[in-house]
C-alpha cells in the first residue's frame, strides 16, 4: 500500500511494482479510484470515482499493459467479472494520460451501466 503523504510517492509505487514482478513473477491489482466506489461520491454502488494517475504511470514506466477488469454482482447468477480491452503502454503518453485515464473509466462505467 502507497501511503496518501509524503514525496516520491509515485517513484516508490513504480519501484513497489518492479520489486514485486521480479521476486514473485505476478500480476498486480490496481484500484485507480483510490477508494472504493460509491461510498465517497455519494452514488451507488457501482458508480465509479475518479480515476488517479498512479497505475498509467507505473505501467508507463515498466513498459507493462493495464487489464481494466469490471466487478458485478448479479443477484440472479451470482459474481461476474468482464475483462476489458488491454492497454498497451507504449499508447499511454505523458502528454495523453488524462484523456487515457478518462477514457478507460468511461469504458469500465458503461460496461457496470449495462449491468444495472
Amino acid at each position: 500500500m502507497v501511503s496518501a503523504d509524503g514525496q516520491n510517492r509515485t517513484q516508490k509505487l513504480i519501484d513497489d511494482v518492479n520489486r514485486l514482478m521480479i521476486d514473485h513473477k505476478s500480476a498486480v491489482v490496481m484500484y485507480p479510484e483510490g477508494g472504493t466506489s460509491g461510498k465517497r461520491n455519494e452514488g451507488g454502488p457501482y458508480d465509479l470515482d475518479i480515476f488517479h494517475k498512479g497505475a498509467f504511470v507505473v505501467a508507463k514506466n515498466l513498459n507493462i499493459p493495464i487489464l481494466p477488469v469490471t466487478q458485478f454482482f448479479n443477484s440472479k447468477s451470482g459474481f461476474e467479472i468482464d475483462v476489458l480491452e488491454p492497454i498497451q503502454a507504449d499508447a499511454i503518453t505523458y502528454n495523453g494520460i488524462n484523456q487515457i485515464i478518462m477514457n478507460t473509466r468511461d469504458m469500465m462505467q458503461q460496461t457496470l451501466n449495462s449491468k444495472v
